[in-house]
Order: C-alpha cells, then sequence, then structure tokens
C-alpha cells in the first residue's frame, strides 16, 4: 500500500521516487529504505505495505552483481530485500531515467547519458528489469521509467532514432523473455520531458508510430516465431509512457487532450509521475518585473529548469535554461519592447520545469503552481472506463527538496525535514485520488485491495495464532473464520499485547453478517498466557503487534499487515472498512489450509 481499489478488478499503486534521497551506493540506498523511507510508511500507512519507487543507479546495479555478471550476489540481494520487507515496503516500479549522480553539484544534460544510442543504456535497462523481477511481489506487475531516448541539444539523427527504436525493441524482447522465465511482467516507459528529443505528445505517438511499432512487429515476430499480431501484443503490452505531469504540463499540453491521444494511438500509458510545477502569469504586466524576480530564485545550477512560455495565439515558446529566458526579458524590458512585443514579456504565462511540492498551489511572490493541470491530470488517469486500462502506477517525484528556495519554506508549508514533506505529499495524492472515486487506503472507505499479494504461507502442522494489539478486531476476525476451515487437531487462537476490554461490536456484526458469528463468551487475551508449544505458526496483522510481539519462541511468523477499522471514526465507514477487510481475512486463511 498504497495499493488502491479502482474498481472492475484493477488496482492502482502510489508511491514516491527516491531518488528525492541522495543515495548512490548500495549501503547508501538500504540506510535510505530503512530510515527516510521507512518514517514515511510509518507516518502514512503504518499498518499497511507502502509501495515504494526505487531509483537504483548504475553503480548500486553493479554492486549487487556477482561475481563475473552473471545474476545477483545472494548476500548483497537478500541485504536489499530485508531493508524493504524489514519496513513494510514493496517496490513496485523502478526510475531507470538518471543514469547516476543525480545529486551531483551540476547534473543539466548530463541526466541524458547514455542516450538510448549507446549500449551501457539497454545493458541498465535490462539489469534493472532483472532486480525488480526479484523485488516484486507476486501478483503485480512492475514498470521501469527511462529517459525518452535523448536530448535535442545532441541533434540526434533520422538514422540514430531508427538505432534508438530498434535498442527499445531488444528492451522489450527482453522483457518478453524475463517473464517467460520469472512470470513477473515488466514494462518499460519512456518519460517525456520538455526539449528531449521526445517532449510533445505529438512527438511520442510519431515515434512509436513510424519507428517502434513497425520494427516490434517484423523483428518479434520473427526472432520469437510469432504471428504478427501476438509481437504487437507483447510490444504494446511491455512499451509505453511514463506520463510527468510537471513535464506535459510546461508543454501546455491539455491532460484530456494528451491521454486522449495516447489512447487513440495504442501508446500505452504504463506510469504516471505527480509532480508541480513553477507558473509566472503576466510576465510583461503590472507587477511583472517583481514576479520575475521572484521566479529567479529557481534558477539554481543543478538541475535543467526548461521554459515554456504559451503566448496569445497559442503558440508555445520553449527554452532549456530559465536564467536565459530571464535574461532576455531583462533585455526586452530595457529596449522598450515590453509586452507589446512579439518576445518573452509579451506571452500570456511562463511555466517552469521545477518540481515544486504537490499541495502548494501558490509561491512567494506572487508566483503560481500547476495545481490545477495536476488535479484534472489525475482524474483524467484514473477515469475507467474512459481509457482500455487505468494507469496503475502512480508515483509522487518532487525530486527538487534539496534546491528548493529557502523562501518557500519559510512560511513552513514545506516541511523541514524531507521525510516529512513527502509524507505530506503522499497524503495530499491519496486525497487527490480519494476524490477522483479511488479508494484511499487510509481513509474511511472501503478497502477490496488490502495490500500486495501475500506470498504463500507454510501450512501449520500444530497450531496456528493470530495477533494484533488489541485482540479486539482482526484477530479475533482471523480466529473464527480459521476455527471454521481448520483440519482437526489443528489449534487455533488469537491475542493480544495490550488485549481491550472486550471485543469490537463491529467484528460481532459483520461475522454475523457473514454467517459465522463470534461466540458471545469471546474476548480478548493476552498473549503471554499462550502456550508457545501449542502453535508452529503466528500471523501478525497490525505493525503494533509486529514490533512488540516479534515471535513465540520457536513459532515461525507470517506478517498480515491489513487497516484497522477500529481507527476509522465514522461508525458506517468502519462497518464497510470492516466488511472489506473480512474478506481479504477469509482469502487468506482459505490459502492458508490449502
Amino acid at each position: 500500500m498504497p495499493f488502491l481499489d479502482a474498481g472492475a478488478g484493477s488496482t492502482i499503486a502510489l508511491g514516491y521516487c527516491t531518488n528525492v534521497h541522495a543515495a548512490e551506493t548500495l549501503e547508501q540506498i538500504i540506510a535510505m529504505l530503512r530510515g527516510p523511507v521507512a518514517a514515511v510508511r510509518a507516518a502514512v500507512v503504518p499498518d499497511r505495505t507502502m509501495a515504494v519507487g526505487l531509483y537504483v543507479p548504475a553503480a548500486a546495479l553493479a554492486e549487487l552483481r556477482a561475481p563475473g555478471g552473471e545474476g545477483f550476489d545472494d548476500a548483497r540481494l537478500d541485504g536489499l530485500k530485508a531493508a524493504l520487507t524489514d519496513n513494510g515496503l514493496a517496490v513496485y516500479t523502478l526510475n531507470g531515467f538518471p543514469y547516476g549522480g543525480f545529486h551531483a553539484d551540476r547534473v543539466k544534460e548530463a541526466v541524458f547519458r547514455p542516450t538510448w544510442l549507446e549500449p551501457e543504456r539497454l545493458a541498465y535497462t535490462v539489469g534493472l528489469a532483472e532486480l525488480l523481477a526479484e523485488l516484486l511481489p507476486d501478483g503485480i506487475e512492475g514498470s521501469i521509467s527511462t529517459m525518452p531516448c535523448s536530448f535535442k541539444g545532441f541533434e540526434v539523427t533520422l538514422s540514430e532514432r531508427r538505432t534508438m527504436a530498434e535498442r527499445l525493441v531488444d528492451a522489450v524482447k527482453a522483457l518478453h523473455e524475463l517473464r517467460l522465465r520469472t512470470g513477473k511482467t515488466i514494462a518499460l516507459a519512456l518519460e517525456p520531458e520538455p526539449l528531449a528529443m521526445l517532449e510533445t505528445t505529438a512527438e511520442v505517438v510519431a515515434f512509436f508510430r513510424d519507428l517502434i511499432f513497425p520494427d516490434a512487429r517484423v523483428r518479434l515476430a520473427y526472432e520469437l516465431g510469432l504471428g504478427g499480431a501476438d509481437a504487437d501484443a507483447i510490444c504494446h503490452d511491455l512499451l509505453g509512457v511514463c506520463f510527468d505531469t510537471c513535464h506535459q504540463a510546461v508543454e501546455w499540453e491539455a491532460p484530456e487532450e494528451a491521454l486522449g491521444r495516447l489512447h487513440r494511438s495504442g501508446v500505452r500509458v504504463v506510469k504516471a509521475q505527480l509532480s508541480n510545477a513553477v507558473e509566472l502569469r503576466d510576465p510583461g504586466g503590472e507587477g511583472g518585473a517583481e514576479r520575475r524576480r521572484a521566479l529567479a530564485r529557481f534558477d539554481e545550477p543543478r538541475y535543467f529548469h526548461q521554459v515554456g512560455a504559451r503566448t496569445e495565439d497559442g503558440r508555445v515558446l520553449r527554452r532549456a535554461e530559465l536564467g536565459s529566458v530571464l535574461a532576455d526579458a531583462a533585455d526586452e524590458e530595457g529596449s522598450g519592447a515590453g509586452a507589446g512585443g512579439e518576445g518573452w514579456l509579451a506571452t500570456k504565462a511562463w511555466r517552469v520545469h521545477f518540481h515544486v511540492p504537490l499541495h502548494l498551489d501558490t509561491l512567494a511572490g506572487g508566483l503560481r503552481t500547476t495545481r490545477g493541470w495536476l488535479d484534472e491530470a489525475i482524474r483524467r488517469m484514473v477515469a475507467v472506463p474512459a481509457r482500455k486500462r487505468p494507469t496503475a502506477h502512480l508515483e509522487v517525484e518532487t525530486y527538487t527538496f534539496d534546491v528548493l528556495p529557502d523562501r518557500d519554506r519559510a512560511d513552513g508549508a514545506v516541511a523541514a525535514d524531507v521525510a516529512d514533506e513527502m509524507a505530506a505529499e503522499m497524503g495530499f495524492a491519496l486525497k487527490r485520488l480519494a476524490e477522483a472515486g479511488i479508494a484511499d487506503a487510509v481513509g474511511p472507505a472501503a478497502q477490496a485491495a488490502c495490500g500486495p499479494a501475500v506470498p504463500p504461507p507454510r501450512r501449520p502442522e500444530r497450531g496456528v495464532v493470530f495477533l494484533c494489539t488489541g485482540n479486539s478486531f482482526r484477530s479475533q476476525i482471523a480466529e473464527t473464520l480459521a476455527r471454521a476451515v481448520a483440519p482437526d487437531g489443528i489449534a487455533v487462537a488469537s491475542a493480544g499485547t495490550v488485549p481491550a476490554d472486550a471485543v469490537n461490536p463491529i467484528a460481532r456484526r459483520v461475522l454475523q453478517e457473514a454467517g459465522k458469528p463470534l461466540p458471545e463468551a469471546a474476548s480478548p487475551k493476552m498473549l503471554a498466557d499462550l502456550d508457545p508449544d501449542a502453535y508452529d505458526l503466528a500471523v501478525t496483522l497490525c505493525s503494533d503487534a509486529d514490533r512488540t510481539c516479534p515471535t513465540l519462541p520457536g513459532v515461525a511468523r507470517v506478517r498480515w499487515p491489513l487497516p484497522d477499522p477500529a481507527r476509522v471514526a465514522d461508525e458506517e465507514a468502519a462497518h464497510e472498512v470492516a466488511r472489506a477487510v473480512l474478506g481479504e481475512i477469509e482469502r487468506r486463511v482459505a490459502r492458508l489450509f490449502e
């Protein structure tokens, strides 16, 4: 979680991208997962597994490799997996756009190296897919976002475009073969960016239509021994785009138009990054000089801050560097051209590629953000059945926390600590998804998806005990359902670390509705009163119990972190959540005794 119910059997995953943290080595990634990422999970969904979008630079990926480069080093991979599972984290997507050095003093055009013209990019991407296949929970599809082929400033030729398309089809073939070997589906998503080789939706559609799809149909059919239609299906399924809401806002593309065009062209929106751009309105009007001076504080030296400006007649002016736009505007003002000319001051508004916190609508100095564009994009992306399938992977990507101007932190609208800020942004994203009709996993709406797929538990031979803090709700439901299906001779019990005074009445009600009533005499029990020799499996159903009673002596343990209906204040909503939790427990109990 958040793994959210999108209806019609669809699930949407929401996490945040860890490229906001400066972690380049394996040791730093593990420390990051155990530190700030775990803190975000504790603040947002303490009783649930949290989805996380992981950034693994090429250097860290190389560290994970076994000697000789084939497969992964077991000890190092286990260390990474432990950092995830110990902290209730599940990886569903990787950010493969930056190859490395993303927090160097100067990144800018270096983020586009290696391009898809260079073999290192293909090798890195396939390596990420192999890693994600190791980390991905069963039953969850994975994704990898990647850079949009190259940068316009590198002056790419048509021949080089064809070569890059061929490399991307090579990646599709590798992902297909990986799925056959592992059973894990992982899709690759090109991420358009202002002034990249692929920046507008029209450019993306043309690249797929003219170069990707024709090459894939011929080569995949020939090399894999498939029919043309099957080759097409593989390419459409395993290659698409990552729709970054900051990038496309800077391009001045309306969400409905951009997403509709991708859908109609057969280009799948595999993944979306939720991000907010800076907006300066009426740059040449009254107070425009003061607003431009306020905007200048975003002209920092690490990242590209491309500018897209909208003219009165609907054209878009583009520039790679904010500083050069500000300088040109100053020259226009000095020459007297001003708002009456045809340059930057005459435009209606500027939008700047600088990822600012999602929840901000305004910034200091009279500046705005593109939050309204973001809100509309979220609604369009999750509007089923407006598309064939929802955008299943959403990722908050506010990577510019370290370079956000101090003036915009001063009023407390942005948290001082990165973990607190990312928790706030995740909370904002969950709220917007709930408003768009997607079940909010931390709010009062019922959850049909209570987390990632749970690996098959070991089957108890002597007995199973269900544990949670108060032993008044989830563990009581689990005990009742397990007693109904457990084979003769298997002991079934439940207990808590701090037992409540009585079983929650809503737990009794939903069990009664399910035709499996709880005995009137049932009451919460203390874990310490149990005989550990009677059980060989313990199931914890909440993170509190997981921390305070890590195990029973000699008893194996599995974790089922599920929402706590008792924490929902509204009784009707709590009842709805309880029904969903009961259904999920019933499914898992059935698997326990298969």
